[in-house]
């Protein structure tokens, strides 16, 4: 990385630099062209190409509930503000962290947590890193039906008082709820007046009742086709109502394990532009087979599979990078990157997110035409560079 100017006082850089790709994704399509960084944000977009790869936004990952041993629940406060440093190697440069259904008291800590790693994520002397936009609390508002691994136990109707006591810490940035439970008809409008996006999921709803809760402001689904009731000749359920709907984000893992490849080209070809990526990364992501306490139980991973003492999948071991070559196989680069960036900085209405534009901030993930990232910067500090890649240049 080229040495800080000196006298700038937090270490960033604010001399023009050129990245030296030969392409640049603009959030929807891939152009020729190179991009220019200067401080904190782009100055220049469609620059005569370098020699190759491709600058792209910031991957933005809304459901990750760990990475290499850090579990968002459980782990401690330095450990879990950690992850801001380790994802960027994954292209992420703004994430979200998922809080699984645990006792409430759990969940209350750890969305304290994040409140706190959010305010102080911006001081001068915090070291580059991904962006922590909050909390995804998945559960505890879960249908007993479809809970896949979370411990029916910790399962509650939508609480009004929770409600409120949650959005009251400022932390969270999407819940998935399941619309037919008691109090998630209330729980939505509330948490969409907010500014909180309301995903479907781990639910039962039937095709009218995820229709309503639509209606009523929730914008996507949770892990399509994964944990709710299915698809049937009579029967949409919630997975039908989101395919016909154009104001609806389907949210899939892209690893290999949860969709068929088929099912995967099937969803983009149903609902082109409105798939988004997830890896629902647990504590194991990173670091391979074995055992691992995720929340407030226990996986097993096995050639990459992560599942419960009983066989259910218990999120994944994907990073959004593999998830995106995953998906490119499927789609097409394009769609697969904007599956990672756009989409969902869109669905959480942050138009500064997931967009390489002058003026915009400089969350850049620099891949390799096999898109294999190589370097990413998080507001124009360089966070991550792949061993041996010194291609920076200075123009």
């Amino acid at each position: 990385m080229l040495p800080p100017l000196p006298g700038v006082a937090d270490g960033l850089d604010v001399r023009p630099r050129r990245l030296g790709v030969a392409q640049w994704f603009d959030g929807h399509t891939l152009r020729p062209g190179d991009i220019e960084i200067s401080g904190d944000v782009i100055t220049a977009v469609g620059l005569p190409p370098g020699r190759a790869g491709i600058a792209a936004p910031g991957f933005v990952d809304l459901q990750v509930n760990g990475y290499r041993g850090v579990d968002a629940l459980s782990s401690d406060d330095d450990a879990v503000a950690g992850l801001r440093q380790v994802l960027p190697a994954t292209g992420v440069t703004a994430f979200a962290l998922t809080l699984i259904s645990a006792p409430v008291a759990d969940v209350d800590r750890g969305l304290a947590r994040i409140a706190t790693i959010r305010q102080t994520q911006s001081r001068p002397d915090a070291r580059a890193g991904a962006t922590l936009l909050g909390a995804h609390l998945e559960g505890p508002f879960l249908s007993p039906r479809y809970p896949g691994a979370h411990a029916v136990e910790h399962l509650l109707q939508a609480r009004p008082d929770l409600v409120e006591r949650w959005l009251a810490t400022g932390a969270l940035v999407a819940v998935t709820l399941a619309p037919e439970l008691s109090g998630s008809a209330e729980a939505i409008m509330a948490l969409t007046d907010a500014g909180v996006m309301v995903s479907l999921g781990h639910c039962d709803a039937t095709g009218a009742e995820a229709a309503a809760a639509f209606d009523r402001g929730a914008s996507a689904l949770t892990h399509a086709m994964n944990a709710h009731r299915p698809l049937v000749a009579r029967d949409p359920g919630p997975l039908g109502v989101a395919l016909t709907r154009p104001d609806v984000v389907l949210m899939v893992i892209a690893d290999g394990i949860h969709l068929d490849p088929v099912v995967l080209t099937l969803l983009q070809q149903a609902a082109p532009g409105r798939i988004g990526l997830i890896t629902d990364s647990i504590v194991a992501s990173g670091l391979g087979d074995g055992t691992y306490r995720y929340g407030p139980i226990e996986v097993t991973v096995a050639g990459g599979k992560a599942t419960t003492a009983d066989g259910r999948l218990a999120g994944s071991v994907a990073t959004m990078d593999t998830a995106v070559r995953t998906a490119a196989l499927r789609w097409g680069a394009d769609r697969a990157l904007a599956a990672a960036t756009s989409v969902p900085a869109t669905l959480i209405s942050r138009p500064d997110l997931g967009r390489l534009a002058v003026g915009a901030t400089a969350d850049v993930v620099v891949l390799d035409d096999a898109l294999v990232v190589r370097r990413t910067f998080c507001a124009g500090r360089l966070a991550h560079e792949a061993s041996g890649d010194r291609t920076l240049s200075t123009r």
